[in-house]
């Protein structure tokens, strides 16, 4: 009788940042640019086509649109009392007029407060009124700033829209209109229309806007294909004219698609450790990953790289390791990068890479250190060992896989024995079968030359992987083999089933 134990080994097939930029504000004058990028004009009006034709009725319905000269465009630049004046009619509840045009530089949806001040004064006298107005081009009307009778003084008028901006200025052209117009008593020394200075305040909140998303390995290149527990960055490009410190936060989602579709409906919200990652950098609190720690999925924070925020453009390195269960692609399914910018008044711009793949993975642990078959006679066949536990980890599709040492070593005289792979072991030869369960059916002959598979029917596991109750078949000849405790080794390995 003899001793027989097998020493086992498992084998894996692994292929503080300054307070945000809340908003960018310009001031437009005619300190510079009349009759450039702004314009000023004058008109009369009769009573009747003031009050009956409710004249003019829009910018472009200005009569003959007299244009303000160089003398009156330098006495609008500045608060200092140097006024233009507009004396076209002298006839009484006629009125004088002025139109002044701003082009603006800024996106009109990107415009979050439009502020006019105006200094000057109208006619004067009970029931004679001075009017100021500005153009609302989606409704295709005047709204009032103010309304009031004799003002024959200077007067500092303020107007503040916060709301639904983009009315008010032109698409296409940036413009802005402003309408003063003033009521004429008749009498020889009243002056009717007067401005002094007028000024448009613009204030624009920009969405970010994200310019590229791309994948790059370390060496440094970019790439289209990932493998599990290997390093990789997402490099997102952004832009925002309020700067980069206006961000809030940029959200990288990297998932898995089994169609292979990009469709932005699709990008999940919340990690997986299959099918999901998303990584964000939170102005002031830097970097996270979803799934968190205590997955195998691997936020690289010390590589992460921000950008210089007082910039309008600049590039977020989210470096990362996907974890050992990120869902391998086979057929048309690939996994896509999905990017969002945000910014402090929750603007946001995004973009995305598709198409890329995961290669497969495999890895097995915790495989028992030794199995025994106890005492065993000559010739005999199928004895069946105790279990040898293995934990198998794959994101695909997986087989099983074992062989044996090609001898094996009387651990008292030396004498060896040699591994049958027929499965009739002559003198002085053993011969082995494995399998994934208890039952001998459907058990492997284990070979010494390469491996063999015991099961090809494994799938994607989750991170704590399949537990696999192995068992072993021993047989022995029927002679040439002394009495005594022999060794050899049994390798298990993963192998890609796809």
């Amino acid at each position: 009788m003899l001793a027989i134990i097998a020493l086992l080994a498992a084998v894996g097939v692994i292929p503080s940042s300054p307070e945000p930029v809340l908003a960018i504000t310009t001031d437009y004058t005619f300190a510079s640019g009349g009759g450039t990028n702004k314009w000023a004009y004058e008109e009369d009006w009769t009573d009747w086509q003031e009050w009956a034709e409710g004249r003019p009725t829009s910018p472009d319905d200005f009569g003959t649109r007299l244009p303000a000269t160089s003398g009156d465009y330098a006495n609008l630049a500045t608060s200092d009392n140097n006024r233009w004046q507009t004396q076209l009619t002298l006839l009484g509840w006629e009125w004088n007029s002025q139109l002044f045009l701003f082009n603006i530089n800024e996106d009109r949806s990107a415009v979050t407060q439009i502020y006019v001040q105006w200094e000057g004064h109208g006619s004067n006298g009970w029931s004679y009124y001075t009017r100021l107005q500005i153009y609302n081009y989606t409704t295709g009307s005047w709204v009032t700033i103010r309304n009031e009778d004799d003002v024959d003084s200077d007067v500092t008028w303020t107007y503040t829209i916060t709301s639904n901006c983009a009315n008010y200025i032109e698409a296409g052209t940036g413009e802005v209109a402003i309408l003063l117009m003033a009521e004429c008593s008749a009498l020889l020394w009243d002056v009717d229309c007067q401005t002094d200075y007028i000024r448009l305040q613009i204030t624009a909140q920009y969405s970010p806007t994200v310019n590229s998303v791309s994948l790059w390995d370390t060496t440094p290149a970019e790439v289209t294909t990932m493998t599990p527990q290997v390093e990789y960055n997402v490099k997102v490009n952004i832009t925002d004219n309020d700067t980069l410190n206006d961000l809030s936060t940029v959200k990288v989602t990297l998932y898995y698609d089994s169609d292979g579709n990009y469709s932005a409906g699709e990008v999940p919200t919340s990690g997986n450790t299959q099918t999901c990652a998303i990584l964000t950098w939170t102005n002031g609190s830097g970097w996270s990953i979803d799934p968190s720690a205590g997955t195998t999925w691997v936020l690289v924070s010390g590589s992460c790289v921000a950008p210089t925020l007082t910039d309008t453009t600049g590039t977020f390195e989210f470096h990362f390791k996907p974890g050992k269960v990120a869902t391998e692609t086979t057929g048309s399914a690939r996994w896509h990068i999905y990017a969002k910018a945000t910014d402090s008044t929750a603007r946001t711009g995004d973009n995305y890479r598709a198409g890329l793949n995961m290669n497969w993975y495999g890895e097995i642990t915790g495989v028992s250190a030794s199995v025994n078959f106890g005492t065993v006679a000559l010739g005999s066949t199928d004895v069946i060992s105790g279990t040898v536990s293995a934990t198998y980890i794959s994101n695909g599709a997986y087989d099983e896989q074992v062989k044996s040492s090609a001898t094996w070593v009387g651990q008292t005289s030396g004498a060896v024995l040699t591994l049958n792979t027929s499965g009739s072991p002559g003198a002085g030869e053993i011969a082995l079968k494995a399998d994934d369960d208890s039952t001998l059916e459907g058990a492997a002959q284990v070979l010494s030359a390469s491996y063999v598979t015991m099961d090809d029917t494994g799938t994607q596991t989750s991170e704590s992987g399949d537990t696999v109750p192995n068992h072993l078949w021993l047989a022995l000849g029927s002679s040439g083999i002394p009495a005594e405790e022999y060794q050899g080794t049994i390798y298990y390995r993963i192998a890609d089933g796809s």
